[in-house]
């Protein structure tokens, strides 16, 4: 039996075309087929592609699609997706090949909505088995394609599938041999996410090009970049730079080592380069070599925050996408990125974020992490992009510690099963090869790039860090004096904090003693990002013209913003904090004293008294093990070289951090019914094993192979906590689009079409307050709810509540803030 030819899978209101499911099905197997073939699985893949869609083919399905077509009254769904999973259980009935019955059967029925399931859930049920069992019938009037049956009843087929998945997450002990169960069933795990994404791109993919009348061109999809082009535009703007001082024959060398790396195998590589060494380009250098050598489908870079991004993007995208189309070479993919551009390239662009297929993507550690681990179809389609790429991780020590385990345990399954390479890039290279062994990321020496680390870092020395905290800590108006002191001997000061409240107090104070300087400045998150660009750029010029300034500054300045003051004062943090903060000083060692001879910059660690922290709990564990790391560096400055910024002083610190983190921590803690973590949800899962072997829903032969808690682990993932909601602020153009807004009546389409595009542009003037102050802010009334429409609701700030200095104010400051 097959698919009956006349049955379809949808229909097209355009041109009244319906497309056929057996095309739809036939489609939809070849991609997902290339995609798992990426991982020798793509058998699995024509299984997924084949079976995803069969009960489309059923008589009520067909009735449903002809009668929504024929009405404008839609009908309520009818679930399709069901009856091949039932079908492929009723199969591949047994023990035998139950990985593979699981796989397929889990795929095919949730490649809609969140994603897969809770194999077993936390009270000990499957929703998983309790939709096989409750919806039995459901393969009764199916006819699936020859071709899969043909495979189901292919013993040898079936026992390649089997064997390789059991060899893929097979995980032991490189010392012991014994099996590590943890790491195994996490790679069962995400092999399950990765076939799933698979084959939602190859379904997604298949109904978005018979929308666009193109037809599936399956060569186009295995077509490898031409990397050695792109290398050699690399090359030729790096012969460019001029080597005229000690600092570029240096970066120049750590470019070359970057070269010659990526002719060597794939794996996970580490570039400890200082601050200043070119790190940007020359892990592209490193990345175009290597793709071009082992003839990689993608290179990703992973920014840690959109300003890096935003950076980084520009400098490559000048580089590799010159004479070229826009967004044929490089995507750069984050929530703020969308342009103002027709339809059809709108619609392009939107199609290539979902799916990252370009050679190049600069994204997110953000959408990285949600690529493997959160909730929702779109998500999960982007994961399998991932294989057979090399991944660079930029500022890699920005991890944030509860991603940690569940980071250490997915590059490598990356690397391992899917043959990408992972390039980890930091001045602070987090010590997490010294983990818990089952948790440590599998980090060999021989693979690191820069040869002579601490030489490394004397080539590159360029500021001094230097001890300035005190018993009991300064008060701000001592803070204050201090830094107008220091900036009587230079030209220009960074001073970083810890909190905005901080930068706000002693931007205030500094504003009261203005003889000291010809401007001062501030920049926090309480200002825009278009706000805080127009700052960035003032206070680039003022470098530039070498006026005595001064910027207060939170942390955001240490996400890669390539500027450079004369010297830093950094309130006590972590050392990856203040090695940031020190990469802001003297960044192209141009300083010199009066006699024109080069000297280094000078950056102060100081304390506050009676610093207020509330619940960031790791700014105090950092700012602890710093103390600790200060005190030690003090009994014995020689043994560090009398620097700081000594990498072994670096890799100490993280010792010391992660060695107090709780495990729990590292493994992304989650409450509900147990104290339960993510890696323990998506791989052993022990907890709700026991508890399905205690309750008698099922038999206890029926226990699944795949035990994870998906849907509940995914729901519950969050790489930034989410408990802020978006203020539109009226600074320059945002107050022009709050008017836009405020006079829109969401009526029709088109209204809806405007509001999101106002939205769109009120990104770039919007500010993030927490839930916890949105009532005590509107009570003042300095913010206030705009409802657009039954279901859509937005706060605007009121005019005088934002400051031209400082961005978003609880208090009345009376000045628009218009620019022009």
């Amino acid at each position: 039996m097959s698919v009956a030819d006349t049955a379809y899978a949808r229909y097209r209101a355009e041109d009244s075309t319906y497309q056929l499911l057996k095309d739809h099905l036939a489609e939809t197997a070849a991609l997902a087929s290339l995609f798992l073939g990426k991982i020798d699985l793509s058998e699995l893949g024509v299984l997924c592609g084949l079976l995803h869609d069969i009960g489309k083919g059923t008589p009520v399905w067909q009735r449903y699609l002809r009668e929504n077509v024929e009405t404008t009254n839609r009908r309520e769904k009818i679930p399709h997706a069901t009856a091949g999973g039932v079908y492929v259980a009723r199969k591949l009935a047994g023990r035998d090949y139950a990985a593979v019955r699981e796989l397929v059967a889990m795929c095919v029925m949730y490649h809609h909505g969140s994603g897969l399931p809770d194999m077993i859930t936390q009270d000990g049920s499957s929703p998983y088995l309790t939709r096989l069992t409750e919806n039995g019938d459901a393969a009764d009037a199916v006819h699936p394609p020859e071709e899969a049956e043909r495979i189901l009843s292919d013993s040898d087929v079936l026992k390649k599938i089997n064997h390789s998945i059991e060899t893929y997450v097979r995980r032991t002990d490189f010392e012991t041999g014994k099996v590590l169960p943890a790491k195994s069933t996490f790679y069962a795990g995400l092999l399950a996410r990765y076939s799933s994404s698979c084959l939602i791109d190859a379904d997604r993919t298949s109904s978005a090009l018979f929308e666009r009348h193109s037809p599936l061109h399956v060569p186009s999809y295995e077509r490898i970049p031409d990397w050695q082009r792109l290398l050699e535009k690399l090359e030729s703007h790096i012969q460019k730079f001029p080597v005229d001082s000690d600092l570029a024959v240096h970066r120049k060398a750590v470019s070359q080592r970057c070269a010659e790396f990526g002719q060597k195998q794939k794996g996970i590589y580490t570039l400890s380069a200082a601050t200043g060494a070119g790190k940007t380009l020359s892990s592209l250098r490193f990345a175009l070599t290597h793709a071009a050598k082992h003839k990689l489908d993608h290179i990703f870079i992973i920014a840690p925050y959109t300003s890096i991004l935003d950076q980084n993007a520009k400098v490559i995208r000048d580089i590799l996408e010159k004479d070229e189309p826009e967004n044929s070479i490089v995507l750069e993919c984050h929530s703020n990125v969308l342009k103002e551009v027709d339809a059809e390239a709108r619609m392009m662009q939107t199609l290539l974020a979902e799916t990252w297929n370009t050679p190049v993507v600069i994204t997110t550690m953000v959408q990285f992490l949600e690529s493997l681990f959160a909730s929702g179809t779109q998500k999960i389609r982007r994961m399998h992009q991932l294989a057979r790429s090399v991944v660079v991780f930029d500022e890699i020590q920005t991890l944030p510690s509860k991603c940690t385990y569940l980071f250490n345990f997915a590059v490598p399954f990356l690397v391992d099963v899917c043959g990408s390479t992972a390039l980890l890039c930091t001045a602070t290279q987090p010590a997490f090869e010294t983990l818990d062994k089952t948790y440590a990321l599998p980090l060999k020496a021989e693979h690191e790039i820069i040869p002579d680390i601490l030489r490394h870092f004397t080539e590159f020395k360029r500021v001094d860090v230097i001890d300035k905290t005190v018993p009991g800590g300064y008060t701000a108006p001592d803070l204050c004096t201090f830094i107008l002191n220091e900036l009587k001997t230079v030209r220009s000061l960074l001073v970083v904090v810890n909190t905005k409240p901080q930068a706000l107090e002693l931007y205030t104070l500094l504003q009261s003693e203005p003889d000291g300087f010809d401007e001062s400045y501030h920049l926090s998150t309480n200002m825009c990002p278009a706000h805080r660009r127009a700052v960035i750029g003032r206070i680039s010029a003022a470098l530039t013209a070498r006026e005595r300034i001064i910027c207060v500054s939170t942390r955001l300045i240490e996400a890669g913003i390539d500027i450079s003051f004369d010297c830093a004062v950094r309130l006590n943090a972590g050392m990856d904090s203040i090695a940031q903060t020190a990469g802001r000083c003297n960044r192209n060692g141009t300083l010199t004293d009066e006699a024109g001879h080069p000297i280094s910059g000078k950056t102060y660690i100081v304390n506050m008294k009676d610093e207020r922290l509330g619940s960031l709990e790791e700014l105090k564990l950092g700012q602890s093990k710093m103390e600790r790391i200060l005190r030690e560096y003090k009994d014995e400055p020689e043994r560090f070289g009398g620097t700081l910024l000594n990498p072994e002083i670096i890799k100490r610190y993280f010792t010391y951090y992660f060695s107090d983190l709780p495990a729990a921590t590292l493994a992304y803690d989650v409450r509900g019914i147990r104290r339960d973590t993510l890696v323990d949800l998506l791989s052993t899962n022990k907890e709700s094993k026991a508890a399905f072997l205690r309750c008698d829903q099922f038999p206890k032969e029926m226990l699944p192979v795949f035990r994870q808690a998906f849907k509940t682990a995914w729901e519950k993932f969050e790489v930034i906590e989410d408990n802020t909601v978006g203020v539109i602020v009226p600074y320059g153009e945002g107050e022009r689009i709050i008017g836009k807004l405020l006079s829109l009546e969401l009526r029709s389409a088109d209204d809806y079409k405007r509001c999101y595009r106002l939205l769109e542009k009120a990104q770039q003037y919007t500010v993030n307050v927490f839930y916890t102050q949105l009532p005590e802010y509107l009570e003042k009334q300095c913010v206030r709810e705009i409802s657009l429409s039954e279901n859509t609701s937005i706060y605007v700030a009121i005019d005088g509540y934002y400051d031209c200095g400082t961005g978003f104010a609880e208090r009345f400051s009376g000045a628009a803030c218009l620019v022009h």
